[in-house]
Protein backbone atom coordinates (compact mmCIF):
# COMPACT_ATOMS: atom_id res chain seq x y z
CA UNK A 1 0.00 0.00 0.00
CA UNK A 2 2.94 2.31 0.32
CA UNK A 3 5.74 1.45 -1.96
CA UNK A 4 3.80 3.59 -4.74
CA UNK A 5 4.21 6.51 -2.99
CA UNK A 6 7.49 5.63 -1.26
CA UNK A 7 9.45 4.83 -4.69
CA UNK A 8 12.72 6.32 -3.19
CA UNK A 9 12.76 5.29 0.33
CA UNK A 10 15.67 4.22 1.83
CA UNK A 11 14.76 3.16 5.55
CA UNK A 12 11.67 2.58 6.28
CA UNK A 13 10.60 2.01 10.03
CA UNK A 14 7.35 0.54 10.53
CA UNK A 15 7.52 0.25 14.32
CA UNK A 16 4.83 -0.83 16.99
CA UNK A 17 1.85 -0.24 13.64
CA UNK A 18 0.08 -3.60 14.34
CA UNK A 19 1.65 -4.76 10.63
CA UNK A 20 1.61 -8.34 11.57
CA UNK A 21 0.56 -9.53 8.17
CA UNK A 22 2.83 -9.05 5.36
CA UNK A 23 4.04 -11.56 2.85
CA UNK A 24 0.66 -13.62 3.52
CA UNK A 25 -1.47 -10.75 2.60
CA UNK A 26 0.57 -8.72 0.32
CA UNK A 27 2.96 -9.79 -2.83
CA UNK A 28 6.15 -7.26 -2.64
CA UNK A 29 6.84 -6.67 -5.91
CA UNK A 30 10.23 -6.43 -7.32
CA UNK A 31 9.19 -2.91 -8.94
CA UNK A 32 8.94 -1.41 -5.58
CA UNK A 33 11.49 -0.56 -2.52
CA UNK A 34 14.45 -0.71 -5.36
CA UNK A 35 16.15 1.55 -2.99
CA UNK A 36 15.10 -0.05 0.26
CA UNK A 37 18.02 -0.39 2.39
CA UNK A 38 16.61 -0.97 5.72
CA UNK A 39 13.46 -2.14 6.88
CA UNK A 40 12.67 -2.06 10.80
CA UNK A 41 9.14 -4.11 11.81
CA UNK A 42 9.89 -4.11 15.29
CA UNK A 43 7.59 -4.97 18.19
CA UNK A 44 4.43 -5.91 15.57
CA UNK A 45 3.54 -8.77 16.94
CA UNK A 46 4.68 -10.99 13.83
CA UNK A 47 4.52 -14.79 14.27
CA UNK A 48 5.77 -16.08 11.67
CA UNK A 49 8.90 -15.61 9.10
CA UNK A 50 6.31 -16.21 6.18
CA UNK A 51 5.86 -12.62 6.82
CA UNK A 52 9.22 -11.98 6.14
CA UNK A 53 10.12 -13.81 3.36
CA UNK A 54 8.18 -11.73 0.92
CA UNK A 55 11.16 -9.60 1.03
CA UNK A 56 14.00 -11.51 -0.25
CA UNK A 57 13.76 -10.57 -3.51
CA UNK A 58 14.48 -6.85 -2.61
CA UNK A 59 16.91 -6.20 -4.50
CA UNK A 60 19.69 -3.62 -2.26
CA UNK A 61 17.92 -4.79 1.19
CA UNK A 62 21.29 -4.67 3.58
CA UNK A 63 20.00 -4.23 6.93
CA UNK A 64 16.60 -6.03 8.60
CA UNK A 65 15.17 -5.65 12.05
CA UNK A 66 12.70 -7.93 13.73
CA UNK A 67 12.96 -7.44 17.64
CA UNK A 68 10.30 -8.26 19.34
CA UNK A 69 8.33 -9.77 17.73
CA UNK A 70 6.63 -13.90 18.07
CA UNK A 71 8.85 -15.33 15.47
CA UNK A 72 9.28 -19.03 16.48
CA UNK A 73 11.50 -20.16 13.56
CA UNK A 74 13.27 -19.02 10.94
CA UNK A 75 14.18 -21.17 7.48
CA UNK A 76 15.96 -20.62 4.05
CA UNK A 77 14.64 -19.73 0.91
CA UNK A 78 17.12 -18.09 -1.57
CA UNK A 79 17.06 -14.22 -1.41
CA UNK A 80 18.05 -11.57 0.77
CA UNK A 81 21.33 -11.34 -1.43
CA UNK A 82 22.84 -8.29 -0.32
CA UNK A 83 21.41 -8.92 3.68
CA UNK A 84 24.31 -8.35 6.01
CA UNK A 85 22.43 -7.49 9.19
CA UNK A 86 19.60 -9.33 11.04
CA UNK A 87 18.16 -8.26 14.31
CA UNK A 88 15.99 -10.87 15.95
CA UNK A 89 16.41 -10.30 19.72
CA UNK A 90 13.50 -10.67 21.74
CA UNK A 91 11.57 -13.16 19.68
CA UNK A 92 10.63 -16.86 20.52
CA UNK A 93 13.52 -18.98 18.46
CA UNK A 94 13.83 -22.21 20.52
CA UNK A 95 15.35 -24.14 17.74
CA UNK A 96 19.26 -23.77 16.50
CA UNK A 97 18.20 -25.03 13.32
CA UNK A 98 17.04 -21.29 12.93
CA UNK A 99 20.41 -20.41 12.98
CA UNK A 100 21.49 -22.85 10.65
CA UNK A 101 18.85 -21.61 8.25
CA UNK A 102 20.43 -17.90 8.76
CA UNK A 103 24.07 -19.81 7.86
CA UNK A 104 23.08 -20.34 4.14
CA UNK A 105 22.25 -16.43 3.35
CA UNK A 106 25.67 -16.32 2.76
CA UNK A 107 25.91 -12.30 3.21
CA UNK A 108 24.92 -11.78 7.17
CA UNK A 109 28.15 -11.26 8.65
CA UNK A 110 26.12 -8.78 11.37
CA UNK A 111 24.04 -10.55 13.90
CA UNK A 112 21.60 -9.30 17.10
CA UNK A 113 19.40 -12.43 18.91
CA UNK A 114 19.59 -11.93 22.98
CA UNK A 115 16.69 -12.59 24.55
CA UNK A 116 15.46 -15.68 22.29
CA UNK A 117 14.76 -18.83 24.64
CA UNK A 118 16.94 -21.16 22.61
CA UNK A 119 19.97 -18.54 22.82
CA UNK A 120 18.56 -18.37 27.23
CA UNK A 121 18.72 -22.06 27.93
CA UNK A 122 22.57 -22.03 26.49
CA UNK A 123 23.37 -19.30 28.97
CA UNK A 124 27.26 -18.86 28.18
CA UNK A 125 27.98 -21.38 25.68
CA UNK A 126 25.10 -19.48 23.59
CA UNK A 127 27.67 -17.04 22.11
CA UNK A 128 30.05 -20.05 21.08
CA UNK A 129 27.01 -21.87 19.43
CA UNK A 130 25.99 -18.85 17.35
CA UNK A 131 29.48 -18.48 16.05
CA UNK A 132 29.96 -21.98 15.29
CA UNK A 133 27.14 -22.12 13.53
CA UNK A 134 27.26 -19.35 10.96
CA UNK A 135 30.99 -19.56 8.98
CA UNK A 136 30.33 -15.85 7.97
CA UNK A 137 29.51 -13.91 11.03
CA UNK A 138 31.99 -11.10 11.74
CA UNK A 139 29.93 -9.39 14.74
CA UNK A 140 27.23 -10.71 17.51
CA UNK A 141 25.16 -9.02 19.83
CA UNK A 142 27.24 -5.77 18.85
CA UNK A 143 30.72 -7.02 19.42
CA UNK A 144 33.15 -8.14 17.12
CA UNK A 145 34.34 -11.98 16.51
CA UNK A 146 37.70 -11.98 16.28
CA UNK A 147 39.81 -15.51 14.77
CA UNK A 148 41.44 -16.96 18.01
CA UNK A 149 38.15 -16.40 19.71
CA UNK A 150 36.03 -18.23 16.51
CA UNK A 151 38.50 -20.58 16.36
CA UNK A 152 37.85 -21.37 20.13
CA UNK A 153 34.24 -21.27 19.94
CA UNK A 154 34.29 -23.59 17.03
CA UNK A 155 36.64 -26.25 18.86
CA UNK A 156 34.60 -26.16 21.43
CA UNK A 157 31.82 -26.31 19.69
CA UNK A 158 32.64 -29.44 18.11
CA UNK A 159 34.12 -31.58 21.00
CA UNK A 160 31.03 -30.65 23.12
CA UNK A 161 28.49 -31.69 20.39
CA UNK A 162 30.56 -35.12 20.07
CA UNK A 163 30.73 -35.80 23.67
CA UNK A 164 26.84 -35.28 23.92
CA UNK A 165 26.14 -37.62 21.26
CA UNK A 166 28.24 -40.16 22.76
CA UNK A 167 27.26 -39.83 26.40
CA UNK A 168 23.43 -39.69 25.00
CA UNK A 169 23.98 -43.61 23.35
CA UNK A 170 25.81 -44.76 26.55
CA UNK A 171 28.91 -44.95 24.58
CA UNK A 172 32.58 -43.95 24.99
CA UNK A 173 33.34 -43.84 21.41
CA UNK A 174 31.79 -43.15 18.21
CA UNK A 175 33.88 -43.24 14.89
CA UNK A 176 33.45 -40.71 12.66
CA UNK A 177 32.25 -43.07 9.72
CA UNK A 178 29.01 -44.13 11.98
CA UNK A 179 26.09 -43.91 10.18
CA UNK A 180 24.20 -42.93 12.89
CA UNK A 181 26.47 -40.25 13.90
CA UNK A 182 26.49 -39.05 10.30
CA UNK A 183 22.89 -38.68 10.06
CA UNK A 184 22.43 -36.95 13.62
CA UNK A 185 25.45 -34.58 13.31
CA UNK A 186 23.79 -33.99 9.55
CA UNK A 187 20.41 -33.03 10.91
CA UNK A 188 21.37 -30.98 14.20
CA UNK A 189 24.74 -29.93 13.38
CA UNK A 190 24.86 -29.11 9.36
CA UNK A 191 28.77 -27.81 9.95
CA UNK A 192 29.98 -30.70 12.23
CA UNK A 193 31.92 -32.55 9.59
CA UNK A 194 33.28 -29.43 8.27
CA UNK A 195 34.76 -28.90 11.58
CA UNK A 196 35.95 -31.65 11.25
CA UNK A 197 37.63 -31.05 7.68
CA UNK A 198 39.59 -28.03 9.67
CA UNK A 199 40.08 -29.52 13.09
CA UNK A 200 40.32 -32.81 12.55
CA UNK A 201 38.55 -35.88 14.67
CA UNK A 202 36.97 -34.29 18.34
CA UNK A 203 38.23 -37.93 19.56
CA UNK A 204 41.45 -36.27 19.38
CA UNK A 205 41.65 -32.84 20.81
CA UNK A 206 42.65 -32.59 24.29
CA UNK A 207 40.18 -31.29 26.52
CA UNK A 208 39.83 -27.84 25.99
Amino acid sequence: MLAPVLVYVEQLHLVRCNCRHISSKYAISKEHFKHLKFLNVEENGIESWDEIVGFRTLPVLKRLTLSKNKIREIYYKPGFNDLYMITIEDNLLDSWSSFDALNQFKGITTVRCTGNPVLEKAGIAGRNFVISRLQYLKSINGSEIHTQERRDAELHYLKRTYEEYVQANSQTRVELTDEALQKHMMEQHPRWYELVETYGSPIDIVSL
